[in-house]
């Protein structure tokens, strides 16, 4: 699977970092968000001895998730997208999951053109719904070094692809390119941060080509999700498995999996359950309000009264047990025994 957004974050940043996290949240450091705009949210952290800055970004495609496997994978897009993309070609490929390329750009004066060459990989976790592209440039590779380029060694990069709707798809996207050279890290850090917004427009409107969406009707992925989408046992394991990636606490992920508004909106609902566990990957506050989301989509149909509800659903300290996992599930459910339904 190729990343799209790859010529933005090689012209606009030159160098930028990101950490590759597994999981919402995880790592060391506090994301803090930095950026809000069409949907698409954008994070930064500092990284340790260093002023540059780590970023992330989430983000709402609205194509169907084999939509936008058949644009990640298109090498031939990186040029076709950006009038500095001088070069791209697949180098090897022992399948459509595993991969190397090679692309050069040209950079602007007073910056040295850059090329790299990248081993790209794409792996399914069925039971959350989603894929996973790793992206690592090869230090020793079939394209021999280029008189006016500098050749990128140290680039790692992540794609976690989510299945959000039937037409739509959430992106989290973590990087850490070195392209070398000295550049200001206000510099860095500047553009880093202002490429987020462009790169999801890119890849939005790359979603939307007639083309890519013939691709997918023939794309082996076409197939697998309607398979797990029209499983409905299935489906409640993959909501209940991204909660818990959330809610520590088995019990509550399996009350709100088990939720008939929760279920069918991830189902077949317009993607805004899904959206709402995707921008959780990003701050704490972003998680505490995903958490907020799911706690009014279950209790609303029983309190009536909006303000009341309101405070229910913003309790700094419920939210804050239900993220630790220290008796959050006792307390909703406490709430629900006390409400009529």
């Amino acid at each position: 699977m190729l990343i799209s957004l790859l010529h933005t974050a090689l012209l606009a940043t030159c160098c930028c970092a990101a950490a590759q996290t597994p999981a919402p949240g995880g790592g060391a450091g506090e994301w803090e968000q930095v950026l809000s705009e069409a949907g698409v949210r954008g994070y930064a952290r500092q990284r340790a001895g260093t002023d540059l800055l780590e970023f992330r970004s989430t983000a709402v495609i609205p194509a169907s998730i084999d939509v936008v496997g058949v644009v990640l994978r298109d090498v031939e897009g990186l040029k076709r997208s950006s009038k500095s993309c001088l070069e791209a070609r697949i180098l090897s490929q022992k399948d459509r999951n595993d991969y190397t390329f090679y692309v050069a750009y040209g950079m602007p004066i007073p910056f040295t053109n850059r090329d790299v060459v990248i081993h790209a990989t794409t792996t399914y976790d069925v039971m959350k719904g989603r894929a996973i592209c790793e992206l690592r440039a090869l230090p020793v590779s079939q394209a021999p070094p280029r008189d006016g380029f500098v050749r990128i060694t140290d680039l790692r990069a992540q794609f976690i692809i989510e299945y959000l709707g039937p037409a739509q798809t959430g992106i989290v996207y973590t990087s850490r390119v070195d392209p070398g050279g000295h550049i200001p890290d206000f510099l860095i850090n500047y553009t880093s941060k202002h490429s987020i917004y462009s790169s999801v427009i890119d890849l939005r409107r790359a979603s939307q080509d007639p083309k890519h969406s013939q691709a997918a009707q023939i794309s082996p992925d076409h197939e697998l999700v309607a398979q797990i989408t029209h499983d409905p046992a299935q489906m409640k394991t993959i909501v209940q498995n991204r909660l818990g990636e959330y809610i520590p606490e088995r019990e509550l992920t399996r009350l709100l999996a088990e939720d008939p508004g929760v279920f069918q909106a991830l189902v077949n609902g317009e993607g805004s359950i899904g959206e709402i566990l995707l921008h959780g990957w990003g701050s704490r506050e972003s998680q505490r309000m995903a958490v907020s989301a799911l706690l009014r989509r279950l209790l609303a149909t029983r309190i009536q009264d909006p303000a009341r509800l309101q405070k229910m659903v913003e309790d700094p300290l419920l939210l804050d047990r239900i993220l630790a996992g220290r008796g959050g599930a006792a307390a909703v459910r406490a709430l629900l025994q006390r409400e009529p339904k």
